[in-house]
């Protein structure tokens, strides 16, 4: 019984001390309000805090959007003239070994109709029509690449690339007439 009688006095020791704590909770029940009330103030500004970093964030994150759909845009258009650029290069380089073998061919028969007409001299040379050639799309003067002069190529690529460099400042220019009339 005298453990019985021990745990009688522990549980009203515990009650007793449990008393003494609860009237020192009360008067601290004032600065655990003031505590709350601070703790809500400062959550107050941090959610603003967080909510003007996250519009800010936001806003960064449209602008590099109109950025870099701007950019893509003039990629797009850049893209567009160097394809034309090309097809318009591949194109010439088909008709130039186009008009080449044509003229190899024409050439094939004016021999042959030579060799069959019989030796040549100075005579018959002077009365046979002179072969001319037609000029080349850059206003060279020749049609092929092997008797084209040094550089001939690079004028044609070169013109190339201008005309379509000024065809693109053109649609450059006219689409921002057409924007300054919008806005």
């Amino acid at each position: 019984m005298s453990s019985d009688n021990s745990l009688c006095t522990m549980s009203s020791q515990d009650t007793l001390t449990h008393s003494k704590k609860r009237p020192m909770q009360s008067s601290s029940d004032g600065e655990d309000e003031e505590k709350r009330e601070r703790r809500r103030v400062a959550n107050r500004k941090a959610s603003v805090a967080c909510r003007l970093r996250k519009k800010i964030f936001i806003t960064e994150l449209q602008r590099q959007v109109s950025e870099l759909s701007r950019r893509n845009n003039e990629i797009e258009e850049e893209n567009a003239i160097l394809r034309r650029m090309f097809q318009a290069k591949v194109a010439a380089e088909q008709q130039q070994a186009n008009l080449k073998s044509s003229q190899q061919i024409g050439n094939g028969a004016n021999m042959r109709s030579l060799a069959v007409a019989g030796p040549l001299d100075a005579r018959t040379l002077s009365h046979s029509p002179a072969v001319t050639m037609s000029p080349s799309p850059s206003g060279t003067g020749s049609t092929s690449q092997s008797t084209a002069p040094n550089g001939s190529r690079e004028d044609f690529y070169a013109e190339l690339v201008k005309n379509a460099l000024a065809e693109f400042q053109q649609q450059r220019r006219e689409e921002q007439q057409k924007r300054g009339c919008k806005v």
